[in-house]
């Protein structure tokens, strides 16, 4: 299936590390990206409105997002520090077809992510991210 290029594209949702992950990222859980919320229309239509962009990486701590661009499908981010730690991601959100002539397909958020520790870099790596669809 041939992407619609018309079809509006949102970044919300909750992505989770693909395969495995070097020993200073291990803990991460998922990436959760907020760009805007569902409400009714006069109609009693859910209709999308944007929002200012917004989120959280999640370990075993919420570590918040204190910057956040998401231009496109180009996004990046900056969290909060916590206990002298923090992360950024430059990256992108990659459209991804499971399956030759499916109509389903999953976007995948794929980037470089580091972490850093007093603000200086202490590891990175190129991580890939799956959207999980959920209710």
């Amino acid at each position: 299936t041939i992407p619609d290029e018309t079809a509006e594209f949102h970044a919300d949702g909750d992505y989770y590390p693909v395969g495995k992950l070097p020993r200073e990222f291990k803990n991460i859980e998922f990436v959760n990206i907020v760009t805007g919320e569902y409400e009714k229309d006069p109609y009693g239509e859910y209709v999308f409105k944007a929002t200012t962009p917004d989120g959280y990486l999640y370990t075993d701590k919420e570590f918040k997002f204190k910057r956040v661009l998401i231009n496109n499908r180009i996004v990046s981010f900056e969290t909060e520090t916590k206990n002298g730690i923090s992360y950024s991601f430059e990256g992108s959100i990659i459209e991804m077809y499971p399956e030759k002539n499916s109509e389903y397909s999953t976007d995948n958020l794929s980037g470089l992510l580091i972490k850093r520790k007093n603000g200086k870099s202490i590891a990175e790596t190129q991580i890939t991210m799956e959207y999980y669809v959920g209710c």
